[in-house]
């Protein structure tokens, strides 16, 4: 699969992400988890929990899909609302890979539609009433239970950020 390789500013990288991912559903990781799906051939709700370099939540905040074994994922299919996206993502700061990977680079994969009725939605959450004190990007964040075929990720986004970069010039 090829990957999409975009290098610029976190700040540049927003002005973009609403219409690159829009009705979109995908996954955030680090080059290291990157590497790990590629072996494996998965993505697997198992994976990012054991690594420290992403801030999914401490232990005892976990975020609630991981702590239902799910994989967490970023779902502008599902939650179309583009303000209450928007408030989301300036939270989540999920076009900044050192807010959301603690590093200058962050892999985007974008999932395949036809998996998108697996998703677990926050909207479906919300109706059952137990998202009290669970960590969760509300109007922004499903889950997918289980694991992810890397057959079902339709693209590949690599994102490196200059910011740090341009710091150390």
């Amino acid at each position: 699969m090829d990957i999409e390789v975009l290098e610029m500013s976190a700040l540049d990288f927003k002005k973009i992400v609403l219409k690159k991912f829009r009705g979109k559903v995908f996954h955030i990781t680090n080059e290291i988890n990157y590497k790990s799906i590629l072996d494996c051939g998965e993505i697997l709700a198992t994976n990012t929990i054991e690594n420290p370099n992403i801030n999914w939540g401490s232990e005892e905040n976990m975020s609630y899909f991981r702590s239902q074994n799910c994989i967490s994922v970023c779902d502008l299919f599902h939650n179309k609302d583009v303000r209450k996206i928007d408030e989301a993502m300036d939270k989540y700061s999920l076009w900044n890979p050192t807010s959301v990977v603690k590093d200058e680079i962050a892999y985007y994969l974008v999932l395949d539609e036809s998996i998108y009725t697996q998703c677990i939605t926050w909207g479906s959450l919300k109706s059952k009433k137990i998202l009290v004190r669970k960590e969760i990007v509300r109007n922004f964040e499903s889950g997918i239970p289980d694991r992810i075929r890397f057959s079902d990720i339709s693209q590949v986004i690599k994102l490196v950020t200059t910011d740090k970069l341009k710091e150390q010039k």
